[in-house]
């Protein structure tokens, strides 16, 4: 309707990581492949001068849109070195609202958490992707802004903490955390034209 959007998805990702394998000092021509699924809501609401919009993902392998994600080897052939591989799992949601249009304020609120992979991996240094090596991430922002016609004013403060641990075999969880918090003050002038 006018002031409300809802929106859902669906994403399907096969990847074929590679075409063979050297193992043993020989040369094999392999066919592995791995498939990602992930599945979004999100919703936007707006009124008068008052926005808010939140989205989360629930998803495998979300590297393809710069998420923590990646997948893992699950099995390795003895034979021909082969892989078979498994997908790691992540929830991330966001939520922002601001208020205002000469003079803005805002607030993002952002969190993703590592739910681990399918299935039990054979090695932890055959996993790929980014931020695998992160149980969960929390995310801060607050902003404030003066806007005119053709000219924008602003300030925003971010809080980023990472929990950082080491990869279970078992099942893709990170254990062991510790945390690593980053503060940013951002500052704006920007001109429209």
């Amino acid at each position: 309707n006018p002031n409300l959007l809802l929106t859902a998805g669906v994403d399907i990702l096969p990847l074929k990581p590679r075409t063979q394998s050297v193992f043993s000092g020989n040369t094999y021509r392999v066919n592995e492949q791995i498939t990602a699924t992930s599945f979004m809501l999100a919703g936007a609401y707006s009124k008068k001068q008052f926005s808010l919009s939140a989205k989360s993902d629930l998803g495998q392998n979300l590297t393809q849109v710069t998420q923590m994600g990646g997948y893992g080897v699950s099995e390795i052939d003895p034979i021909t070195g082969a892989y078979s591989y498994t997908p790691f799992k992540h929830i991330t949601s966001w939520l922002n609202a601001t208020y205002g249009k000469k003079y803005q304020a805002g607030i993002f609120l952002g969190h993703s958490h590592n739910l681990g992979s399918q299935e039990s991996l054979a090695a932890t240094d055959k996993v790929y992707g980014q931020g695998l090596n992160i149980d969960h991430l929390i995310y801060a922002a607050g902003q404030v802004s003066y806007n005119l016609p053709s000219v924008t004013f602003g300030l925003e403060y971010a809080l980023n903490t990472a929990h950082y641990g080491t990869i279970s075999l078992h099942d893709g969880k990170v254990r062991n955390t510790h945390a690593v918090t980053n503060h940013r003050w951002v500052a704006l002038m920007a001109y429209y034209f």
